[in-house]
C-alpha cells in the first residue's frame, strides 16, 4: 500500500471512529446544549504590528486568522485572551504593548465572540490603557471581561454572564501577576487573583442564574511546560469552590490538561493549565503555536452536565517576505496535514510543533481527542456528534487582499 493510500486509510478510518460517540455510550439528542472554545494568549510584537499595517496606513488582521474561521464555527461561543491594551497610537510591541484596535475588530470578525483581559500586560499603558480597552471594546459591542473602565463597568461585565440554548455561563477572569505596580490602582480596574474577591464574584454569578462558571486565570510560570504547585492549588481550590471549569494561560507554551465528564454518581470537571499562544512573534520550539479548546454542556433532563472535550491543534506560520517583512497565519496542523499544506523552510518547525503537541494530549491530555478534519467530505469531526459536522468553506478566501504576495 502506499504511503497515500495509507493516510487515506487512516482519514477514513477516524472519520468512522471518531463519528461515534465515546465511552461507547449510545448517542441521545440532549435538551439543550452549548459547545464552548477557547484559544490563548493575543500578542502583538512589533513584526505583528508590520505585517497587520496597510499601504494606507491602517491595520489588518483578516489575513491572519482567516484560516481558523472554520475551526471558531464549531463553536457556539469562543474565547481568546487579548494579551494587550488597545491603549492607542504610537502602536508598540515588547516589551510594553499597545496594539491597533483592528486587532479586536478582526477577532470578531474571525469568530471569537469574548475577550478576557486580565493578564499581565494590561497595564502597559497604565490605567488610561485599560480604561480604553474597556471602552473601545465596548464600543465595537464585543463582549468582554477581567479590567475595566470604572466600577459601573465591571459590576456589569464581572462576571460576564452568556447565555446559549437556555444554558447560563458566567465567566470570570483573573490575574495572578502584573508588569507594574497595582497599590494605586482603582479597585475596578483588574481582576487581580484574591480569594475573597473570586468568592465574591462566584456567588453573585449564581444569584444571577449562572448554571456553570468559569474561569479564565492568567498564572503559571513562562515557558514551563508543566504546571507548578500555586497552580494545582489554585486550581484544586476554585474547584472546592463550585467553579469546575478552570481555564489557564501567561505560560506561552502549552500544560497538561485533563477533563472528567459527568456521571450519573460523580461530578466532572475540566482544567486546562495553559492554553500556550493564539499568535506572537514568539517563533521558537514549544511557543509557535497551541490549543483550541473545546468543552460541550448539555442540558439532560433539567441537569446541566459536562459532556465532552475535544483539542484542535493549531500553528503560526511567519516567513519572511520580499519587503522585510513576516507573514504571520494562523492554520489548524490537521487541516493543514489533510490538505497537504507545506510551509517551505518552515515546515520541520511545523511539523516539531505537530508532533509535540500530540505528544502532549497523549500522555497528558487525558478528555481533549484531537478532532479530525475529514478532506473528502470538508467535515470536522468532532467525539460527540453522532455524524460528522460539514462546514461550508467561507467564500471570502478569496478577496484580493488575502492572495500571497
Amino acid at each position: 500500500m502506499t504511503a497515500q493510500r495509507t493516510h487515506i486509510a487512516a482519514l477514513l478510518l477516524a472519520t468512522l471512529l471518531l463519528a461515534t460517540p465515546s465511552q461507547g455510550q449510545p448517542w441521545q439528542q440532549p435538551d439543550s446544549s452549548v459547545t464552548l472554545m477557547f484559544v490563548g494568549d493575543v500578542l502583538g510584537h512589533g513584526a505583528q504590528l508590520k505585517c497587520a499595517q496597510q499601504p494606507n496606513g491602517t491595520y489588518s488582521y483578516q489575513r491572519c486568522f482567516a484560516p481558523m474561521r472554520e475551526v471558531f464555527a464549531l463553536a457556539d461561543i469562543v474565547v481568546a485572551n487579548l494579551e494587550v491594551p488597545l491603549g492607542g497610537a504610537p502602536y508598540t510591541g515588547y516589551p510594553s504593548f499597545s496594539s491597533p484596535d483592528a486587532l479586536a475588530i478582526d477577532l470578531q470578525w474571525a469568530g471569537v465572540d469574548v475577550l478576557v483581559t486580565a493578564n499581565n500586560h494590561a497595564l502597559d499603558r497604565g490605567l488610561k490603557g485599560i480604561q480604553r480597552t474597556s471602552r473601545t471594546l465596548d464600543s465595537l459591542n464585543i463582549l468582554h471581561t477581567g479590567t475595566a473602565h470604572s466600577a459601573q463597568a465591571r459590576q456589569t461585565n464581572s462576571p460576564l454572564m452568556l447565555h446559549h440554548n437556555g444554558i447560563s455561563i458566567a465567566l470570570l477572569s483573573y490575574t495572578t501577576c502584573m508588569n507594574g505596580p497595582t497599590k494605586h490602582l482603582p479597585p475596578y480596574a483588574v481582576n487581580m487573583a484574591d480569594t475573597a474577591r473570586i468568592r465574591a464574584d462566584y456567588q453573585r454569578a449564581k444569584s444571577q442564574g449562572a448554571d456553570e462558571v468559569l474561569m479564565f486565570m492568567h498564572w503559571g510560570e513562562e515557558y514551563q511546560r508543566t504546571e507548578n504547585a500555586a497552580q494545582r492549588r489554585l486550581a484544586q481550590w476554585l474547584q472546592a469552590l463550585g467553579i469546575r471549569l478552570v481555564i489557564g494561560c501567561h505560560p506561552h507554551v502549552l500544560q497538561p490538561l485533563h477533563l472528567t465528564p459527568d456521571t450519573d454518581t460523580q461530578k466532572g470537571q475540566a482544567t486546562i493549565y495553559s492554553l500556550g499562544n493564539f499568535v506572537s512573534n514568539q517563533r521558537w520550539r514549544y511557543s509557535d503555536g497551541g490549543l483550541a479548546i473545546m468543552l460541550r454542556l448539555e442540558r439532560r433532563k433539567g441537569r446541566v452536565c459536562l459532556t465532552h472535550g475535544a483539542a484542535i491543534p493549531f500553528w503560526v506560520s511567519a516567513p519572511m517576505l520580499s519587503n522585510g517583512t513576516k507573514d504571520f497565519r494562523v492554520f489548524p496542523i490537521y487541516h493543514a496535514e489533510a490538505t497537504g499544506q507545506r510551509f517551505g523552510s518552515e515546515h520541520a518547525d511545523f511539523a516539531q510543533f505537530a508532533a509535540d503537541t500530540r505528544r502532549l494530549l497523549d500522555s497528558a491530555g487525558h478528555g481533549f481527542p484531537e478532532a479530525r478534519y475529514d478532506v473528502f467530505t470538508r467535515t470536522w469531526v468532532l467525539p460527540w456528534q453522532p455524524t460528522p459536522k460539514k462546514i461550508e468553506p467561507i467564500t471570502t478566501w478569496n478577496i484580493k487582499q488575502w492572495k500571497e504576495n
